[in-house]
Parts: structure tokens; C-alpha cells; sequence
């Protein structure tokens, strides 16, 4: 499914706002799901998010397309994930992101999966992140933290 950004204007407070509406021309036509994720679901969200989410989720669709045998999104699987980390983020070839650059990115397409999921267009999803670590100090063990200056 190759994949391509489509401008849309929106009306927000009586003026037209340049929005990013994530489309996907498949060979046999436009995909509806897509499409039902940004009118819908990121109906209400500021025109600079959707444009996020859009860039992102091209990046990622058409990696699956291109480099991964022309995979339709409902396809993807946990080693398209992981090919998909290595070229972002360690392929001499490829853009090499940065932590915060990736963990934005992989955030926007794992959310993307757990709204499909929602709506029984995919079963898994092929992103799942690693829950956080937290860390909570009690005590002296705070008093310490904060008084070397991390707190």
C-alpha cells in the first residue's frame, strides 16, 4: 500500500486550518479504516498532532510497502517491528533517529494499533512497547536523590 499525505482544510473558529489527513491509496482503492482513524478519532485534535501522526504513520507504511514485500498495515508483524527499529535507529543507511525522536514515533504507530484493535481491524498488535520504568524513593533513600541534585 503505497501511502501519501493528502492536505485537507479544516474550519476552526471561522477560519480554514491546513490539516493533515493520513490517506492510503492501496491498489484496489482508498482504504476506509485509515481514514476513519483521522476524521473520526483524531477528529478533535490540534491540526499540528494529526500532522504528526500522519508523518508517522506514512514513515512506517511505507516501510512496510517498500522494504518489506509491499505489507499492508493489517499484516505487520512483531519482525517488521523490529526491521523497522534497526533501519530508524541503527542502519548506517538509514536516519538514525534519536531516543526521543523514536519513542514519539513507535508511541503514534502503537497507538494507532491499539485503536485497530479497538475497532477489529487487526487481532496483535505488531508494536507493542515496553512499559516504563519507575522508580519510586521513600525516605532516605529521596532525601539522597534530591540532595545529589536528580530530584
Amino acid at each position: 500500500m503505497a501511502s501519501q499525505i493528502v492536505g485537507r482544510a479544516a474550519v476552526g473558529n471561522g477560519k480554514a486550518v491546513a490539516t493533515a489527513q493520513r490517506a492510503a491509496n492501496a491498489p484496489d482503492g482508498y482504504d476506509v479504516s485509515l481514514n476513519r482513524y483521522f476524521s473520526v478519532w483524531l477528529a478533535s485534535s490540534p491540526w499540528n498532532t494529526q500532522a504528526a501522526h500522519a508523518r508517522d504513520l506514512r514513515t512506517y507504511f511505507d516501510f512496510l510497502w517498500f522494504a518489506r514485500g509491499r505489507r499492508d498495515w493489517c499484516d505487520a508483524t512483531m519482525d517488521d517491528r523490529a526491521a523497522y527499529e534497526w533501519w530508524r535507529r541503527r542502519d548506517d543507511h538509514g536516519p538514525r533517529l534519536e531516543d526521543t525522536s523514536w519513542d514519539r514515533e513507535v508511541s503514534t504507530v502503537n497507538q494507532f494499533y491499539l485503536w485497530a484493535i479497538e475497532q477489529d481491524l487487526v487481532r496483535a498488535n505488531p508494536i507493542r512497547q515496553r512499559a516504563a520504568a519507575v522508580w519510586f524513593l521513600a525516605g532516605r533513600g529521596w532525601r539522597r536523590h534530591s540532595a545529589a541534585g536528580s530530584g
